[in-house]
């Protein structure tokens, strides 16, 4: 085909499906068409694109076709010509279930600047409407397409699942036992489904471990589960062990924990089959995840800080004010200032600059993004100013901080 036949082709697929799709020819020349973006960030979309590719490569020399879900329930997929290299690379979309802020972070983890990454968003949102089964029959058609044959959905490979769950938990509790405090970890970081569920368990978020669990519904019919009881029972103890971490570093009062610990280690002693020992593990995820959100409810015994806390947090990289979060929490200002202080130990400008830097040090230990940029992105008025608090919060600058590390 002609450069403009090419062009034509992908700008009718694009207007059809609401998709961003990259094309690769078989001479290697890439063509793209994606919304807004530059030459130099569609060059990042190319890269994910590569990437898929070689898991793909990797998986099968037979399959033709591969899925990815990211943690923030953002879909990509990647169509293959093995005979003539040609690929289509489409996405990333958002599922209905995708949450704004994760979605923020997943495109600054990719490397999209702040502006880029917030107008990209606005995007993503406005045609959040994408299931994975829709995703998938997406996927099928563009591979009749390119590969002139039809696959089912249970051909296309995810180049992530979830049947690690239990050996994350138990590295996890690994990790725990060897380093004096836990991992500071962030939904930005996190690499596949089975750290974004622990992540819901170690926020206490009852209702998004639910999402995740009911998002991802189909990958669990695609599990192969062990076939040997007693190798899948003590991954069972595995979990129960790395929940209780959980529950420890989440501040739950240790006579709590071990009610549950107990029961649920009885039940995984007493099970008959490896069904049996799944559904006690997805149980107790589920307990002790109600514990330690039982846990950071009562954080302070005023409802009102809670509320503003929680806003904090998810409105981390914003510019926040206190006019703000004292709307968020329905109150006044001078209350949220008096009792902010009274509940926390602090005040609510030490607070917001704690929790930034906290989350500057994620993006310093887990991107290559520049110190202004995360500055840009955390929303400081300036690099110069960034590093002030960093300093003051660390008792390090940023660079003496990412040095340690």
């Amino acid at each position: 085909m002609t450069d403009q036949l090419i062009k034509t082709f992908l700008e009718a697929t694009y207007n059809t499906i609401g998709a961003p799709l990259i094309y690769r020819s078989s001479d290697g020349h890439i063509y793209d068409r994606h919304p807004y973006f530059s030459e130099d960030q569609l060059k990042l979309f190319e890269d994910r694109a590569e990437e898929l590719l070689v898991k793909l490569k990797d998986l099968s020399s037979e399959k033709t076709c591969i899925m990815k879900i990211h943690p923030s329930l953002a879909m990509t997929g990647l169509i293959y010509n093995p005979e003539s290299g040609e690929y289509f690379y489409v996405g990333p979309v958002a599922s209905e279930a995708a949450k704004k802020d994760i979605l923020l972070d997943y495109l600054f983890e990719m490397g999209l600047h702040s502006q880029a990454a917030e107008f990209y968003l606005d995007y993503l949102m406005a045609t959040a409407k994408w299931s994975a089964m829709r995703f998938k029959d997406l996927l099928i058609l563009l591979n009749h397409s390119l590969n002139k044959t039809i696959i089912l959905p249970d051909d296309i490979p995810l180049a992530e699942s979830l049947e690690n769950i239990d050996h994350v938990l138990s590295a996890r509790r690994d990790f725990y036992r060897k380093n004096s405090g836990p991992p500071e970890t962030d939904r930005a970081l996190v690499s596949d489904y089975s750290q974004q569920l622990s992540l819901a368990m170690l926020s206490g978020n009852v209702d998004k471990l639910t999402e995740m669990l009911g998002d991802v519904n189909m990958v669990f019919s695609d599990m192969e589960y062990y076939t040997d009881l007693e190798e899948e029972r003590l991954t069972g103890y595995g979990s129960i062990y790395g929940y209780e971490r959980m529950a420890e570093y989440a501040g739950v009062l240790p006579e709590i924990i071990g009610t549950s610990k107990q029961y649920y280690l009885r039940r995984i002693s007493q099970a008959t089959s490896v069904v049996e020992l799944r559904q006690i593990s997805i149980e107790a995820m589920y307990d002790f995840t109600r514990l330690i959100g039982e846990n950071k409810s009562t954080k302070t015994s005023d409802p009102s800080i809670n509320k503003a806390i929680i806003y904090i947090d998810e409105n981390i990289q914003a510019k926040l004010t206190a006019a703000d979060v004292a709307r968020a929490a329905h109150v006044s200002e001078h209350y949220l200032f008096t009792h902010f202080a009274r509940e926390t130990g602090k005040n609510l400008s030490e607070y917001i600059n704690e929790e930034k830097i906290k989350k500057a040090c994620h993006y310093m230990a887990f991107t290559d993004h520049s110190l202004a940029e995360i500055a840009d992105f955390l929303s400081f008025s300036s690099q110069s100013y960034f590093q002030t608090v960093f300093k003051r919060v660390m008792g390090m600058t940023p660079r003496e901080w990412k040095k340690a590390q």
